[in-house]
């Protein structure tokens, strides 16, 4: 087991067991279990622009926050748009986006800092969330890897952001890869496969052709991960939550499955 649910009286929640060491930071992946949106994104829809009313976005992130016993002030969003940009920033990133969409971090997949008291967020629906940890220099990240952001490296590079800004070293970074959309049913087009070719060299770890559909299915938590491997975390430190988000519709949000009509789930870390 690779993650623990935390069962509140509002939310269930996932944490990764080895982040859970350290009491110097929080984690969680939250689930759709709880919340107050309505169909088609019933339960904690944590998004805008998702098929719901604003008040209740803004409901479900205060309903977090108090599960988490921290302030929804202290959250931070981005706008997403399946980039290779990493934000850094400070304590005065705290609160952007969390009850208007245009006060996101503009134009970023991945963020870090080095402060503390401020929850790092990012939304998806199929795409992977990754949380980082540097308990040598305690330094957080998060970013939203989708297959764009896979085969541009998101991850990597927010590795090698935290490298550059705050001096981590990748052996001592904690990786952790969040639910998504399994490579049992992630079917993709030839585009996909031509850019994934491109981005690794090789296609044999990343996609395959199974018996049942012939057609290419990517692997997007192994593509991840071995392009943290080669950036210089260490294997053992990367934990992969092997929870699809496709096949679990009481649990996750899915693009791929409500074609487009669904909510968020938000993965977020912050510095106690």
């Amino acid at each position: 087991m690779t993650m623990i649910k935390i069962d509140t009286s509002d939310i269930l929640y996932l944490k990764y067991l080895h982040f859970s060491r350290y009491n110097q930071v929080k984690h969680f992946v939250t689930t759709r279990v709880g919340g107050v949106s309505q169909n088609p994104g019933k339960g904690l829809n944590m998004g805008f622009h998702a098929h719901d009313q604003d008040s209740n976005v803004i409901r479900n992130r205060e309903i977090l926050a108090r599960s988490l016993d921290i302030s929804v002030d202290s959250f931070c969003f981005l706008n997403q748009v399946h980039g290779d940009q990493v934000a850094v920033v400070d304590h005065t990133a705290r609160g952007r986006g969390v009850k208007d969409s245009q006060n996101t971090i503009p134009k970023t997949d991945a963020i870090i800092t080095q402060s503390r008291d401020v929850c790092l967020i990012v939304l998806s629906a199929d795409c992977v969330g990754v949380l980082f940890y540097d308990p040598v220099k305690q330094v957080i990240g998060a970013a939203h890897s989708g297959w764009r952001g896979t085969v541009k490296k998101i991850a990597a590079k927010t590795v090698e952001a935290m490298q550059a800004n705050y001096g981590s070293r990748p052996q001592d970074i904690l990786v952790g890869l969040g639910p998504g959309i399994s490579p049992e049913v992630y079917e993709v087009g030839s585009e996909v496969v031509e850019e994934v070719e491109k981005a690794y060299g090789s296609i044999f770890q990343y996609v395959a052709y199974p018996n049942y559909t012939q057609k290419p299915h990517f692997n997007i938590w192994e593509a991840i991960r071995q392009s943290l491997i080669d950036t210089g975390v260490s294997a053992k430190n990367i934990i992969t939550s092997g929870l699809c988000s496709y096949r679990n519709p009481s649990l996750f949000f899915s693009h791929r499955r409500d074609e487009g009509k669904t909510g968020r789930f938000a993965t977020g870390i912050m510095l106690a």
